[in-house]
């Protein structure tokens, strides 16, 4: 191999071995969560609505019902505690903070994403462990990104 080819080849090397250090993991065992409750899955939904923005969540609460200490989960599969949802309330979550049962975080994609982000297709809440979940309103934005 002529020296040419052996710093040109060094050089993009060097390069990918920085781009791939850059990229954190999305896969953290002691951030493991729970399995998707199977068993307290329902099929109905009621009027709150979960916007999808980017690398955000938006829930908007248009009932009367406040919930605290829930659990949200996103497609059956990642899922994310947060204090309270009250009625009425508009809140924002990122799409990052949310976990499946092997500690991979959601693909919430970016500005220096790697794959296509991930979409939302289903977002339930989860109140206790026996009643059934809270089904919300998945509204796509056509943004991804």
């Amino acid at each position: 191999m002529c020296r040419t080819n052996k710093i040109l080849f060094l050089t993009v090397a060097g390069v990918s071995l920085f781009f791939a250090s850059c990229h954190p993991p999305r896969y953290l065992p002691e951030k493991a969560t729970v399995a998707y409750p199977v068993h307290l899955h329902a099929t109905s939904s009621t009027n709150i609505q979960a916007f999808r923005d980017g690398q955000w969540i938006l829930i908007v609460n248009a009932t009367a019902t406040s919930y605290y200490e829930p659990k949200i989960w996103i497609n059956q599969q990642y899922v994310s505690s947060i204090p309270e949802l009250l009625a009425g309330e508009t809140i924002v979550l990122s799409l990052w903070d949310f976990r499946n049962q092997l500690g991979e975080s959601f693909n919430a994609g970016g500005l220096l994403r790697t794959s296509i982000p991930t979409p939302v297709r289903m977002a339930e809440i989860q109140i206790n462990d026996q009643e059934p979940l809270v089904g919300m309103i998945s509204i796509a934005s056509g943004e991804t990104n």
